[in-house]
């Protein structure tokens, strides 16, 4: 768990966080995404990140509001110190100091679609990946930054497919990953607006479960700002004893 967590150290300076002002000697050392849990301990909650490590808000004193900003199911970034073992509580693998949390992270859909009209049809508008390392996949969450226009990002709807082989460019085709492209479809709104160049979005990944057995990562198509397909293969994230 730490050492996933690690990985978002640099991206979270980038982020808008729910957080205190942290003096030079009081600042988190780790984070990750997690998933928000209602029912938790007296009613709480609780997060999961994605190697299903619990983290129960043992001290959540520098964010007192969150408790009524957090909602049940909602993807999120954690920034938190670990308290030390006779503060751990049962059914938790950590109890937690809770330095912010940032809720822009948004969950995107999944689809398994019939043919390439099916797939047109939950849109086409581009979209890029911010910066080619923010990108991680387990076999149960994928997430990653996107880059692209907008006025008004509530509108946009982001939806990952499964794509056949023969419709997969044969020069990023690999037997061993699994073909996934992003559809991007921005309802009523515009992309002559402002630029939302990193918005961490998550896919969870149950409906391609029988077809990621056996796989070693997924291979991501997307449409660029230019009209052309961009590839991107990314191996399983695993976790040392989960």
């Amino acid at each position: 768990m730490k050492r996933f967590a690690m990985f978002l150290m640099s991206a979270l300076a980038a982020c808008s966080l729910v957080s205190c002002n942290e003096s030079d000697s009081d600042f988190a050392r780790y984070s990750a995404f997690a998933v928000v849990h209602a029912g938790g301990i007296s009613g709480g909650y609780y997060f999961e990140c994605d190697d299903h490590t619990t983290l129960y808000p043992g001290d959540t004193s520098r964010v007192p509001e969150l408790q009524g900003l957090l909602k049940d199911g909602a993807r999120v970034i954690v920034a938190y110190n670990l308290l030390d073992d006779a503060q751990k509580l049962p059914g938790y693998d950590y109890t937690i100091a809770v330095y912010g949390v940032d809720m822009s992270p948004a969950w995107g859909e999944t689809a398994v679609v019939a043919d390439e009209e099916a797939m047109k049809a939950l849109g086409d508008t581009s979209v890029v990946i911010f910066q080619n390392n923010l990108l991680t996949s387990t076999k149960e969450i994928l997430t990653i930054a996107l880059g692209y226009y907008a006025k008004d990002i509530t509108k946009h709807r982001f939806t990952l497919v499964s794509v056949e082989d023969e419709d997969f460019a044969p020069e990023v085709t690999d037997a061993d990953y699994l073909n996934l492209q992003i559809c991007h479809s921005i309802g009523d709104d515009t992309t002559s607006g402002v630029s939302a160049n990193g918005q961490w979005i998550s896919f969870r990944l149950d409906d391609f479960e029988e077809q990621i057995a056996g796989t070693k990562g997924v291979i991501i198509g997307m449409k660029d700002f230019e009209n052309k397909m961009q590839y991107h293969k990314v191996d399983w994230t695993t976790f040392e004893g989960k």
